[in-house]
């Protein structure tokens, strides 16, 4: 079964069920009446009864309009369509078709513009995986520690469209042992048990920092890593 928009005499009918045939083959193969399709999972989740109810064109049936059935309903329409964007939909907005083709361009842990930031972490944070804004690109700042001294922060932008992802910020005193200070999901504010606050000269960068009570004598090294959600 396919769902899609379609465009029929200039009018966008949302969700039409497309025609099945039979190529010979043994499988059925789905046909396309439409100009573009939009695939997403539904929330909530279709279950067993909803698709046993959906209407069956049947091999060479017509086209059948979806609106007003329980199906409708549930998949909702372009003006309800959840917010955000996939690691895919990101790449599309800043890669070639020829580039898209290239895993060794495209794939979420290369980096093609050998700034040294995989293309999960430009995702992530708001950067452009062929050289963008620097300001937006992991960084140290370094900022008055409230007792006459310095001490260095990280800093990083963040991508609130971005969807599908966990990115943690992480550091370390030895380059072995590392603890989680700062983490976002699906694109929301960093939370964790760092200092986490505002870059006052960037509202679109974040600064992450050591808990309270951390040892400001001891160095301390900074990564962020990248996950899909499972």
């Amino acid at each position: 079964m396919c769902i899609s928009n379609s465009l029929l005499n200039g009018t966008l009918r949302p969700f039409h069920q497309n025609r099945i045939a039979n190529t010979g083959t043994g499988n059925p193969d789905l046909i396309a009446d439409v100009d573009f399709f939009r695939l997403r999972r539904p929330d909530p989740a279709l279950d067993a009864s909803e698709l046993a109810n959906a209407a069956v064109t049947g091999p060479g049936g017509p086209v059948a309009p979806l609106d007003g059935t329980p199906l409708a309903t549930f998949l909702g329409d372009a003006a309800s369509a959840p917010s955000g964007q996939g690691y895919h939909a990101w790449l599309v907005a800043h890669f070639s078709p020829d580039q898209l083709a290239d895993p060794d361009l495209s794939d979420p842990d290369r980096d093609p513009d050998h700034d040294g930031l995989p293309n999960a972490i430009d995702f992530l944070t708001d950067a452009h995986p062929l050289g963008g804004d620097p300001a937006l690109r992991p960084t140290l700042d370094a900022v008055d520690d409230g007792a006459g001294g310095t001490r260095f922060v990280y800093r990083l932008g963040l991508n609130p469209a971005a969807r599908g992802w966990h990115l943690l910020v992480e550091t370390s005193s030895n380059l072995l042992d590392w603890e989680t200070v700062a983490g976002s999901e699906d694109g929301a504010a960093f939370t964790g048990p760092g200092v986490i606050a505002p870059a006052p000269d960037n509202p679109d960068v974040t600064r992450v920092g050591p808990g309270p009570g951390a040892d400001t004598g001891v160095r301390h090294f900074f990564r962020t890593r990248a996950s899909p959600l499972p």
